[in-house]
């Protein structure tokens, strides 16, 4: 059950389910990762694996990882995070890092217009630090 609340907290559906089963090629699993922050890229990186270890049938979902890069900013310097992503096969783009006064957190809210409705049916959204233990579709039918 405490799988399922962290999964819980960590979601935004923008869809409402109506006594249906979410098949999961409709479904659009996106985080987002500041390659800056070692903290947040492994807590990334260890969600991401464990959606592909234990996730059961939302393995089959696509991933969406947006990278927040400050203006101008490069990910040169991060081509190992890169070979990482590519081989947990997910999806990646790039959104702009907000900028101070503004909080880093904002780089979350602009993955929502990442979401393509001629393509999903639904959106679920996971901070980097949730871990996925089990299959968690089921919780997020009960949720919706």
């Amino acid at each position: 059950m405490a799988v399922s609340m962290l999964v819980i907290i960590g979601l935004c559906l923008l869809h409402v389910c109506l006594a249906k089963e979410i098949v999961p090629k409709d479904l659009l699993i996106s985080t987002v990762i500041d390659p800056t922050s070692f903290e947040v890229s492994r807590d990334a990186l260890t969600l991401l694996r464990s959606i592909r270890l234990f996730g059961g049938r939302m393995n089959e979902a696509t991933v969406l990882v947006s990278i927040a890069l400050e203006p101008g900013g490069s990910m040169d310097e991060h081509a190992g995070l890169m070979a990482e992503l590519h081989s947990l096969e997910v999806e990646v783009d790039f959104i702009e890092q907000p900028l101070a006064p503004r909080p880093k957190t904002l780089n979350k809210f602009s993955t929502f217009h990442k979401f393509d409705a001629t393509r999903f049916a639904y959106f679920l959204w996971l901070d980097a630090d949730v871990l996925v233990m089990e299959d968690p579709l089921e919780y997020v039918y009960r949720v919706v």
